[in-house]
């Protein structure tokens, strides 16, 4: 189906404000636009099935008082904290909305790095070094099926000793960095 992304902005973590204006007004029906104040009426309500959350969110959008504009934020926002939270988002990842049908949507993160980066500390190992390139570009760990057939410890990737290893390194560092000269 359709779908839109979105930038989060300082106000995703502060205040759980997730910017939609984006998304436009044509990306949602239009009976969700419901008056400034819960007391005033409230739209029709979409469904949000948010990544990482046990629970649907039911939520519309606020209009302006003034203007009768578009606020562009879901009313119900405490969700989009623990979303950031969970996800370890930071200020300029993408999360995208995507339109399951009518009245249903998925909100989802795009850049999942941090997430694997999280992983990788809560298992007490070093994340990958790869992980903190600059330019963002998504990373997951690579599953390549194996069996051990010894019975090393856990942490070594290899059965040689230490010293043993860096012998046989050094043959290969030499024949990869000899000059062509």
């Amino acid at each position: 189906m359709d779908s839109r992304t979105i930038q989060l902005t300082p106000a995703a973590h502060k205040y759980g404000n997730l910017n939609i204006r984006p998304c436009g007004k044509e990306f949602f029906p239009p009976d969700v636009f419901g008056a400034p104040s819960k007391k005033a009426s409230l739209g029709i309500p979409v469904t949000l099935q948010v990544d990482g959350l046990p629970n649907p969110v039911e939520t519309d959008i606020p209009t302006d008082k003034k203007t009768g504009t578009p606020r562009w934020i879901f009313r119900e926002r405490k969700w989009v904290r623990d979303f950031v939270r969970l996800h370890n988002l930071r200020m300029e990842d993408t999360v995208t909305i995507r339109r399951l049908d009518e009245r249903t949507y998925r909100v989802s993160p795009n850049n999942n790095i941090h997430v694997i980066e999280k992983e990788c500390s809560t298992k007490h190992e070093k994340p990958l070094t790869e992980l903190h390139l600059a330019d963002k570009t998504q990373k997951k760990l690579l599953d390549i099926g194996h069996d051990r057939t010894c019975n090393c410890p856990k942490t070594h990737i290899n059965c040689l000793p230490a010293k043993e290893w860096l012998k046989c390194q050094l043959g290969v560092w030499q024949f990869v960095f000899r000059s062509p000269l």
